[in-house]
């Protein structure tokens, strides 16, 4: 067995990845090849310190389960009346304001008129201020100086 072909298969040996002829194989070419013994050994080396490791940082399994996020709230299956109830309101509230609006009832309404003579619509819309702003004067604040 050559060398190189020897060095592609350690890593494989050490972690016992092998069938049992090319384990024997790897071993024989091993008692002769003091490369390949050496660099068996380092490999053999890196496998134990890697086991150790996973073990070292594998928590315990209540401690997993503990770091997990929460499930979230199962939603419920209905929404909550005033969800469902909001289009029926809305659609109820634009029917009372259409018809407010055309009958005149609500205040400040655009009115609209159309004679016989004429073949043209005339919407009208008056307004009454129903308050009145006073101007208001402000005077500044008296300057103080900073006393060292």
């Amino acid at each position: 067995m050559d060398t190189e072909h020897t060095l592609s298969l350690i890593t494989d040996y050490a972690l016992g990845l092998l069938a049992a002829e090319e384990r024997r194989r790897v071993e024989a070419h091993a008692r002769l090849c003091p490369a390949c013994r050496a660099a068996l050994q380092r490999e053999q080396r890196v496998g134990a310190l890697l086991r150790d490791a996973a073990r070292a940082v594998t928590p315990p399994p209540g401690r997993l389960a503990a770091l997990r996020p929460a499930r979230p709230a199962p939603r419920p299956r209905f929404a909550p009346l005033s969800a469902r109830l909001a289009p029926l309101t809305l659609a109820v509230g634009m029917v009372v304001m259409g018809l407010l609006v055309a009958s005149g009832r609500l205040p400040n309404a655009p009115t609209v008129f159309a004679t016989a003579e004429t073949p043209t619509l005339t919407a009208t819309h008056t307004h009454t201020p129903t308050a009145t702003l006073a101007a208001v004067v402000t005077t500044p604040a008296p300057q103080t100086t900073p006393k060292p």
